[in-house]
C-alpha cells in the first residue's frame, strides 16, 4: 500500500510539471483552434471520403502534405503528426488578429528551421510556440514560466470535453471579445435603431402594409442578438469523423443569472417522442418542445399591426391571441413527403401532431384565421376559408382549410414563375388542410393530397410501435437525445422528386436535355441529414450529423445525369 501511494504521489508530482499544449497559450485568447492527431484525422478523413465514393479517399490522403502551410511550416520538418494541432488567435483592436501556433515536435530545432526566421519561438518539452507578433510570445513566456494564466484554466470542464473529443475543434472565449470591444458593443442598440429608422425613411410606403411594423420587428431581433452577445461566455464547436457520417457538435455558454440563462432555463429539453407518432421513413421531419405560447401571441400582435389598415382582421387576431392564453403546449411534430403522383394534389403531403390543452380551444383559433389573415395587396392575393365538419375519420370531424395565393402577372414579371411553384407544390386549388381532435389534447392536421393522407396520418399516431426502426428513427439516435428541436431531411430524394416534377410540367425554363421520363429509373436509398438543439445548464447544445448515404445519393444522382445527357435524343 505505501509502495502503490509513493507511486502515486510521483504520477501526480510528473503531471503538473509536464507542460500541455494549453499551458503555452495564454488565458485571454480569443480563440483557440485544435487539430486532433493529424495523422489519424487524415486517416479518418480518407475513410469517409472512401465510404462516399471508392477511391475518392486516396485523393485527399495525398493532399496531406499540404497541412504544413496551415501551421507556416510547408515542409513539416520536425513537426509530430501523431499529436495534436493548436492554433490560438487573439483580437488586436484596430490592427489585424494576433496568431500563436503550438505544435509537438519529433525535433524542436529542425521545427523551427522548418519556418521562416519572421517567427518568434518558445517552447516546453516537446511542445513548441511560435508567432509573428513578439509581444503575444512573450506572454507566451510567462505562461511557461507560471507567471501568467494559460487558456488550460480559461476553458470550462463542458468545453474542454467538446474540444478533446472531436477531430477539428474551435473555442471562442465570447465575454472576452465582448469585453476587448465593450465601446462598440455599448453602442450598438442605438446603431441598430438608426440603421433601421434610415431604411424606414427609404422604404416607400406599400398600400396594405405597415412598413413601420415590418422594420420593427427586425430592430427587436437586433436587439435580441445583441443582448444574447452581451450574455454569452463562451461558444466552442468540433467535427467528429467516422466511417458512416459526420457530426457536427456545438456548446454555448451563457452566463450565470442574465437574461438569456433565465430564458433558456424555462426551455426544458425533451426526448420529443412526437416524431414517432408521425408516418415514417418520409421525406422531412421536425419535432419542437419549448413555451411557444409567448412566441405565437407575439407572433399574432405583429401580424396585427401589420395589417393595422384592416380593423375587422386586427378585432379578430385580438380574439385569437386571448383564446390563446388559454391553450397549453406540449410536443409539436411534422413530417413531409414530396409525392409526383397525383399532378392535381400538388407535390407536398404533410403530416402534423400537435400536444396541446385543451386542443378543441387551439381549433377554434385555426377556424378565426379565415377571417383574420385575409390580404390584397399589391401584386398578391390570399384567400383563407374554413369548412368547419367538412369530413369524418372514424367519427371524428375535420375541418377544411384552403390557403391559396396569387400572384399579379402584370405587377410583377416574376409572379408568372411563382404561380407555376404554387401550383406544383399545392396543385391548383391552393394548400388544402385538414384539421381535428384528437383525446381533448391532440390536434392532428393533414397538408395537400386527399383524405387519403389524413388517414395516413391518423393511421402512424394510432400505430403501436414496433422492435424495428424505421430509417429516420435509426437516423435520430446519432442526434441529441432530448433537445427543443429536431430536424431531418432526406435530401437526394427531394431533388430526385422536384426535379421529376419540374421537368414533368415542362413550363419551366430549365435549358436542361433531359425529360422526366429519364428520371424515372433512378432510386438512392433514404438518407438523411440531421440536426438538434437543446437547452442545457446555463447553455445551449447542438448537434449536426450528415451521413455518407447522403453524399453518395448526390454522386449517384450527378452520374445518373451525366449517363442520360450523354444518351441519344429520343
Amino acid at each position: 500500500v505505501a509502495a502503490v501511494a509513493i507511486g502515486l504521489v510521483l504520477v501526480s508530482q510528473l503531471s503538473v510539471q509536464a507542460a500541455g499544449p494549453l499551458d503555452l497559450i495564454p488565458a485571454d485568447a480569443t480563440a483557440v483552434v485544435r487539430l486532433k492527431s493529424p495523422e489519424a484525422t487524415i486517416g479518418k478523413v480518407g475513410n469517409f471520403a472512401n465510404a462516399v465514393q471508392p477511391g475518392l479517399g486516396f485523393m485527399v490522403q495525398g493532399q496531406a502534405p499540404g497541412l504544413g502551410a496551415l501551421i507556416s511550416n510547408p515542409t513539416l520538418g520536425g513537426v509530430d503528426l501523431k499529436q495534436d494541432w493548436y492554433v490560438a488567435v487573439f483580437a488586436v483592436k484596430g490592427a489585424e488578429p494576433a496568431v500563436v501556433f503550438v505544435v509537438p515536435a519529433t525535433d524542436v530545432k529542425a521545427l523551427q528551421g522548418g519556418v521562416d526566421d519572421s517567427f518568434t519561438f518558445a517552447s516546453k518539452d516537446s511542445w513548441v510556440a511560435y508567432s509573428k507578433d513578439e509581444a503575444m510570445m512573450e506572454l507566451v513566456e510567462e505562461c511557461i514560466s507560471g507567471g501568467a494564466d494559460a487558456a488550460s484554466g480559461a476553458i470550462d470542464d463542458r468545453s474542454s470535453a467538446l474540444f478533446g473529443e472531436s477531430d477539428l475543434a474551435a473555442w471562442v472565449n465570447i465575454a472576452g471579445l465582448a469585453e476587448a470591444y465593450q465601446a462598440e458593443l455599448e453602442g450598438a442598440d442605438d446603431q441598430l435603431d438608426g440603421l433601421i429608422e434610415g431604411l424606414g425613411a427609404q422604404i416607400p410606403a406599400q398600400p396594405g402594409l405597415n412598413m413601420a411594423a415590418i422594420l420593427e420587428i427586425y430592430g427587436e431581433m437586433g436587439h435580441g442578438a445583441v443582448q444574447a452577445l452581451r450574455d454569452s461566455q463562451a461558444f466552442s464547436f468540433g467535427i467528429s469523423l467516422g466511417n458512416s457520417a459526420i457530426t457536427i457538435d456545438e456548446l454555448l455558454i451563457v452566463k450565470a443569472r442574465t437574461k438569456t440563462d433565465e430564458y433558456l432555463s424555462s426551455q426544458k429539453s425533451t426526448k420529443l417522442d412526437v416524431l414517432a407518432k408521425l408516418p415514417q421513413n418520409k421525406h422531412g421531419y421536425m419535432a419542437l418542445h419549448g413555451d411557444f405560447k409567448g412566441l405565437m401571441e407575439w407572433g399574432m400582435q405583429f401580424a396585427s399591426k401589420v395589417i393595422e389598415s384592416d380593423p375587422e382582421s386586427v378585432k379578430n387576431i385580438e380574439k385569437m391571441v386571448a383564446e390563446m392564453k388559454q391553450v397549453k403546449f406540449g410536443e409539436m411534430g411534422w413530417a413531409f413527403h414530396l409525392d409526383d403522383g397525383n399532378k392535381d394534389a400538388g407535390l407536398i403531403r404533410g403530416y402534423t401532431v400537435s400536444n396541446v390543452s385543451p386542443a378543441a380551444k387551439m381549433r377554434e383559433a385555426s377556424q378565426k384565421m379565415g377571417s383574420a389573415y385575409k390580404m390584397d395587396l399589391p401584386g398578391f392575393t390570399q384567400e383563407f376559408t374554413v369548412e368547419k365538419d367538412a369530413e369524418s375519420y372514424d367519427g371524428l370531424s375535420a375541418d377544411l382549410i384552403t390557403i391559396k395565393q396569387t400572384y399579379d402577372e402584370e405587377a410583377n414579371p416574376a409572379a408568372g414563375m411563382q404561380n407555376l411553384f404554387q401550383e406544383l407544390l399545392h396543385g391548383k386549388d391552393g394548400m388544402i388542410q385538414r384539421l381535428l381532435v384528437k383525446n381533448d389534447d391532440v390536434m392532428i392536421n393533414s397538408i395537400g393530397g386527399t383524405q387519403d393522407t389524413m388517414k395516413e396520418a391518423l393511421a402512424a399516431y394510432d400505430a403501436t410501435p414496433g422492435t424495428k426502426l424505421s430509417d429516420n428513427q435509426k437516423s435520430r439516435e446519432g442526434l441529441l437525445a432530448e433537445a427543443n428541436i429536431v430536424g431531418q431531411i432526406d435530401l437526394p430524394n427531394v431533388v430526385i422528386v422536384l426535379a421529376r416534377a419540374v421537368l414533368a410540367t415542362e413550363k419551366f425554363p430549365i435549358p436542361v436535355p433531359i425529360k422526366a421520363e429519364q428520371l424515372e429509373g433512378l432510386s438512392v436509398p433514404r438518407s438523411y441529414v440531421g440536426f438538434s438543439a437543446g437547452t442545457v445548464p446555463q447553455g445551449v447544445q447542438m448537434k449536426t450529423r450528415i451521413e455518407a448515404k447522403t453524399l453518395q445519393g448526390f454522386f449517384q444522382i450527378v452520374t445518373y445525369f451525366q449517363q442520360q445527357m450523354q444518351q441519344p435524343p429520343r
